[in-house]
């Protein structure tokens, strides 16, 4: 006996004039303009910095149409001098927000306590290195190093010598490891 499928509702299909009708009212509401601009405007710059500035990233710019890819949003930073300050300024007005939202996060009992550590944690690092003045792990590097020696021979001072060298240039490469023994 032959299996007889399930009937299937037929869905009218939408004329390509009223999808297009409606994702052009759509676009009027919304400060998303039609289409994926390829040359840079004042108001296209304007609009992405509000957009940054409100928290969004650059995939929901690209996919809400705004920009055509991260490529091009660099050739437009290269290109527009006051484009790309105005830009800095916003990550890290965005990157203030994203702060903010870190105790919304941690006292969201809703969410799974994994996924509110992955968030804040992801969250933090990201923030951490957009603003490292304000919010970057401090560190700090203290030797002291006291020589009391009435009489020296010039082998030994410059030995000392070169052993001072080395360790400051190590902190400067930030490669001396706390409680490391010098010898």
């Amino acid at each position: 006996m032959r299996d007889v499928a399930p009937e299937r509702r037929i869905i009218p299909r939408r004329k390509k004039s009223q999808i297009a009708e409606r994702r052009r009212e759509a676009m009027a509401k919304s400060e998303i303009m039609l289409g994926r601009p390829k040359e840079f405007s004042p108001e296209i710059g304007q609009l992405i910095i509000r957009r940054v500035q409100s928290g969004d990233h650059y995939d929901q710019l690209i996919k809400d149409g705004l920009i055509n890819s991260y490529w091009n949003l660099c050739l437009w930073k290269q290109q527009d001098v006051e484009f790309r300050e105005a830009l800095e300024k916003a990550q890290e007005e965005r990157a203030e927000l994203w702060a903010d939202q870190l105790i919304a996060i941690a006292d969201n009992k809703r969410l799974d306590p994994n996924d509110r550590r992955v968030r804040i944690d992801t969250r933090w690092k990201v923030i951490s290195s957009l603003l490292p003045k304000r919010y970057g792990v401090k560190q700090q590097v203290d030797i002291t190093q006291n020589i009391n020696v009435a009489v020296v021979h010039a082998e030994q001072l410059m030995q000392l010598t070169k052993a001072a060298r080395e360790t400051t240039q190590q902190i400067e490469d930030n490669s001396l490891i706390e409680g490391e023994v010098i010898k």
